[in-house]
């Protein structure tokens, strides 16, 4: 009302079909007019400045979204799927409309992440950023993504931005009157109805083991639920008509999901009135309004015809003669009686099979989720305000914190602040995983690269430490960039289509552009079956239907760069990083070189594997062979394996038209992360011992843990105070662990150290 009067344009609401005369009715007591119309030409029409349809009506296109100023989504979880075609067109449509308002009970009825589909309605952020910010991906299930720990609060500040949740007047302002606005007590009957114990029996054995089940319940499939409820049909409905001849005098509303369910009520219970799906639409809305007057006691309908919008404050007590896990059709059907102006108390009678005991458990399940979530989005309102500005409440400051010895030095800091107390030419070799632009934050401290809105803002974050890095790097000497492209799901873009952002292209970009040599990537296969698990975009399944759709597994890279060594000094570094061939030799340097690099695993080996991958048996092997002057110095002797589709070692490079196969390759099933032995590697050939190793996105302080363990100084900068706790643990565990002395080196001390070693025999034995 208050935007069609400022502005003098039109307000179109939609809402669920049968809610629109209820609508208008409860406007009008409000002094608001709204006009029910059916097409643009009828919307240009009205004299009212607010105009209300269903939204079939909208997602036909009967309407222009151009026309209006401003948009009303009653019952806005419409917007729930991620891919639907409702979703997709109300957030298209209109993407442009100055004014929106999204109203719902049930916003994110099986999963918060469905939050992100009315932030984009909003035009607040896309669904697919929000979920990168603040969710992570379940490692074990596709599609499955969970609110990180630590942004739980900043999430729930940013959702409370542009959102208001209220149940009552007082969470607005604790001196609001709650009278009126109590909701009356549920009283939910859980009516049982008992299974055959012999097709309890039968049911419950596995078709595989045959063995059978303690507690018999039925699985998850929609097949096997609809299986169970057509064997249960005739009790669960007769069990309904009991209850409905116990209480011949109340307004009775029964909720149904099957057709077949639907012609056994009729039969049972003649005074029902149904209403279904293939009524026309004037005969559905005329029904609903008979049960609406009270011109009809007891009315039959499915949750997904009636179960919206509706006020049935005069019906007490109601009846499913069926339940499914569909968390949203229960409580928006239970809230059309359990509803603010209902007097006395609403019954509920849940009328499911002992098979079913499952469903029962996941509604609970669902229902405490739904409530916290609303708890939680009520209290962080509160603690905000009204006037909640997200930025303001970012956290800025950090408390510098660092530990020193002769052997590493970690700071609790901001990584571009520290680098600039560095002095010149002071770093021998870098070693960083930079993060993944605006797809994960991992705090809620503006400072952290990950807080940033898109590639630009975080690539401007680099441009103030790639400088630095240089600066306090030695001339001619290495930095190594852990980089990955990333994967832009389709609910991140307007067309819906997956595609692959080459990141680790705009991160050579990026360093080139200050001064950079770039000199190689190193290629770091990953697994691409457990990748599969975490998305859709690998799947064989997916692969059948379509295979142009589908993706190919991601490499990890090491981005290699130099630092131009000093202006006279040719092509070698201030400080050489030098080797003995006992220290490096020949075989080593075969393997090093190559762009691929395969992960020692560290892991139990899978049934099929004789042997996993070692690359400390690999240099062995290669070295024996140079023992035997059967090493090659003209080509590869053994080609690094890989299993990921993405790494092509096995092409054979003398299969051209005048050339001849060399040799078959065995089919290598290794699957390598990357692991520390990809730092190791780094830090073996790109610096010598006592050299100053930098990690200034040290996380747990992988580098410097490695750098300590190979005889280097390891230093490390950590923005994340939990992060930074627990690297410096693992930097002083391993600083321990060098400084332990051992029998041999005890050995050779002195005669005084000798005698120490004597008296004290006792003790450690």
């Amino acid at each position: 009302r208050i935007v069609a009067e400022r502005t003098g344009g039109k307000i179109l609401i939609a809402c669920p079909l049968g809610v629109t005369k209820q609508t208008i009715n409860e406007a009008a007591k409000l002094g608001v007019p709204v006009r029910y119309v059916r097409s643009q030409a009828e919307a240009d029409a009205a004299p009212e400045a607010l105009v209300i349809s269903n939204y079939d009506m909208v997602i036909k296109g009967v309407f222009n979204p151009n026309r209006f100023t401003g948009i009303v989504l009653d019952e806005s979880s419409k917007l729930k799927a991620f891919t639907s075609k409702t979703k997709r067109y109300l957030i298209e449509a209109f993407r442009d409309t100055p004014y929106k308002l999204a109203c719902s009970a049930t916003p994110s009825p099986n999963d918060t992440k469905e939050l992100g589909n009315h932030a984009e309605f909003l035009s607040i952020m896309s669904s697919g950023e929000m979920l990168t910010r603040w969710f992570i991906r379940d490692s074990m299930k596709a599609n499955e993504m969970r609110l990180k720990n630590h942004a739980v609060k900043d999430f729930w500040r940013w959702v409370t931005s542009w959102a208001v949740c209220i149940n009552k007047p007082s969470d607005l302002n604790p001196e609001y009157s709650d009278d009126g606005y109590l909701l009356p007590d549920l009283d939910i009957h859980y009516d049982l109805v008992e299974v055959p114990l012999e097709r309890l029996i039968a049911d419950s054995a596995d078709k595989k083991t045959n063995q059978l089940s303690m507690l018999p319940s039925i699985n998850n499939s929609a097949v096997t639920m609809f299986a169970e409820k057509r064997a249960t049909l005739g009790d669960r409905i007769a069990r309904v008509a009991e209850i409905v001849r116990a209480h011949p005098d109340e307004p009775i509303l029964i909720w149904h999901l099957t057709d077949a369910e639907r012609d056994v009520i009729a039969r049972e219970i003649p005074e029902a009135l149904i209403v279904t799906g293939s009524q026309s639409m004037e005969e559905k809305t005329d029904r609903l309004e008979q049960f609406s007057d009270g011109r009809a006691r007891i009315m039959a309908t499915k949750p997904s015809i009636a179960g919206h919008g509706l006020n049935w404050q005069h019906c007490g007590r109601v009846i499913y003669s069926s339940i499914s896990h569909k968390f949203e059709e229960w409580f928006q059907s239970v809230g059309r009686s359990h509803r603010y102006g209902r007097k006395g108390q609403v019954h509920v009678h849940l009328v499911y099979a002992e098979t079913e005991e499952s469903i029962v458990r996941s509604l609970h399940e669902k229902w405490r989720k739904h409530e916290e979530m609303t708890e939680m989005m009520v209290k962080t309102m509160k603690e905000s305000g009204l006037e909640n500005d997200i930025k303001h409440q970012m956290q800025i400051d950090i408390e510098r914190r660092e530990v020193k010895t002769d052997r590493y030095h970690v700071v609790n800091c901001d990584a571009v602040e520290e680098i600039k107390a560095l002095p010149d030419n002071h770093i021998h070799l870098s070693v960083s995983s930079w993060p993944f632009s605006d797809q994960y934050m991992y705090s809620a401290n503006v400072r952290d690269f990950g807080n940033c809105d898109n590639d630009e803002d975080f690539f401007r974050q680099l441009d103030f430490l790639i400088p630095e890095l240089l600066r306090v790097t030695v001339p001619g000497r290495v930095a190594v960039v852990h980089a990955k492209d990333r994967i832009v799901y389709g609910t991140k873009n307007s067309h819906g289509n997956m595609y692959i952002e080459p990141f680790s292209d705009k991160c050579i970009r990026a360093m080139v552009k200050h001064g950079w040599l770039f000199m190689g990537r190193i290629t770091i296969s990953t697994d691409v079956v457990r990748e599969n698990t975490h998305t859709h975009r690998l799947t064989q399944t997916e692969m059948r239907k379509g295979g142009e759709r589908m993706g190919i597994g991601m490499p990890e890279y090491g981005l290699v760069f130099r630092k131009l060594p000093t202006a006279g000094n040719g092509t070698m570094s201030d400080e050489p990083v030098t080797n003995t061939p006992e220290e490096y030799s020949l075989a080593r340097w075969q393997v090093d070189a190559n762009s691929h690099w395969r992960s020692s695993g560290d892991r139990l080996i899978y049934p099929w594997e004789r042997e996993a991958y070692n690359y400390d048996a690999h240099i062995k092997h290669l070295e024996d062979l140079d023992e035997q002057g059967r090493l090659s110095r003209s080509s590869m002797s053994e080609p690094i394996p890989s299993d990921n589709p993405l790494v092509w070692w096995d092409i054979r490079r003398q299969d051209v038209l005048n050339g001849k196969v060399a040799r078959a390759n065995g089919d290598e099933k290794h699957i390598c992360p990357l692991q520390l032995d990809f730092i190791r590697r780094c830090i073996e050939r790109w610096s010598n011992k006592g050299d100053r190793v930098l990690d200034y996105f040290a996380g747990i302080m992988s580098v410097p843990v490695v750098a300590i363990e190979t005889g280097r100084y390891g230093i490390g900068f950590e923005l994340k105070p939990e992060y930074y706790d627990i690297g410096a643990r693992y930097c002083h565990e391993r600083a321990y662990e060098k400084e332990l002395p051992t029998l041999f080196s005890m050995d050779e001390e002195c005669e005084t150290c000798e005698v120490e070693v004597e008296g004290k025999k006792n003790l450690s034995a």
